[in-house]
């Protein structure tokens, strides 16, 4: 039987081609930790329903392929903190540790699924830059093609 590395590819294509950011914000005694494609309109959304002033601790960009793992893996190291939904009881430096920790240990997991299948072990940027490489080379040759 195969082992679980704890990675699986994303089924949607659209995982593949874009990136999202994972946030770190603090408010008051609280800290939120989730992903947002945009995240000033996310911001932006959570003031209106927060009585604190939110802070923006840290900002990780993120191939999208990995995203969802790390931002799984954060949650359940941060689960016995977990005040509701993304926000959590913990000070600012606990949860980016966890972070920077869940971060390592996607692209450990999605290093291993590639080694594990024959494949060149690269990272989650590198794969990411090789289908940007590609998109752009394809738009280059529509321009080029014939009318």
């Amino acid at each position: 039987m195969p082992r679980d590395h704890g990675y699986r590819p994303p089924a949607n294509a659209n995982y593949w081609s874009s990136r999202r950011t994972i946030y770190v914000l603090a408010a008051g005694p609280f800290v939120k930790v989730g992903v947002a494609t945009d995240v000033g309109k996310r911001i932006a959304g959570l003031r209106s329903g927060c009585p604190y002033p939110i802070r923006v601790v840290s900002l990780h960009p993120a191939p999208a392929l990995i995203i969802h793992q790390v931002e799984r893996r954060i949650h359940k190291a941060l689960a016995a903190s977990q005040a509701e939904g993304e926000w959590f009881g913990v000070s600012a430096d606990v949860a980016e540790a966890a972070v920077r920790e869940a971060i390592r240990q996607a692209d450990c997991a999605m290093l291993n699924w590639r080694r594990a299948r024959g494949r060149r072990a690269k990272s989650a940027d590198e794969i990411q830059g090789e289908k940007q490489m590609r998109a752009l080379g394809d738009r280059l040759k529509a321009l080029d093609a014939p009318l």
